[in-house]
């Protein structure tokens, strides 16, 4: 499986608020979690330490959103990554917030960046485990054999950020298959 340490996305509406001009939207979400995660991110060093104690085989940080750290993942790992928008938990907060503003959640959670947790792979028995210690987990995906593409079952008009090049959303749409 393919997890994350915690909620992603928050960060994300909290950029989205910072940078509105709408002082009522401000006003209603000014000091809410997803303000704080924008203002002041937390290092998840805690859940580094149960990751590496319970011997999780890859981790990384989400710096650029799940979509495309994931795609980093899936490329550093040889594998596909299938992505399981039906088990990604969406932070209450978050759904209030692209309600508001005619947003779609499970996009700004894949793309959202900044939110300092940590994406990691592992066995089922090793996740619950992990879970026991860390009950923020969230499960995102799964890793399969590599089918062609890197990442499998995500939006199309899904953002990831590459600060090297171009967004990443042609690699994950349209990848081209690997030769030996």
């Amino acid at each position: 499986g393919v997890y994350s340490t915690g909620f992603t996305g928050l960060s994300r509406c909290g950029l989205i608020l910072n940078m509105s001009r709408d002082r009522k939207m401000t006003s209603l979400f000014s000091g809410k979690i997803s303000d704080s995660a924008f203002r002041n991110p937390r290092a998840r060093f805690d859940a580094a330490e149960i990751l590496e104690r319970h011997g999780a085989i890859c981790v990384m940080d989400i710096s650029d959103g799940i979509a495309a750290d994931a795609l980093r993942m899936a490329e550093a790992s040889g594998v596909t990554i299938e992505i399981l928008p039906d088990d990604i938990k969406i932070h209450p907060e978050i759904l209030d917030f692209c309600s508001k503003n005619s947003l779609d959640p499970l996009k700004e959670v894949l793309q959202g960046g900044e939110d300092y947790e940590l994406l990691f792979s592992c066995d089922d028995e090793t996740f619950a485990k992990i879970a026991m210690e860390l009950p923020s987990a969230i499960r995102i995906g799964v890793c399969k054999d590599f089918s062609g593409r890197r990442l499998e079952n995500i939006q199309p008009d899904v953002k990831a950020f590459d600060h090297l090049s171009l967004p990443l959303i042609n690699k994950i749409c349209i990848y081209p298959p690997e030769t030996d």
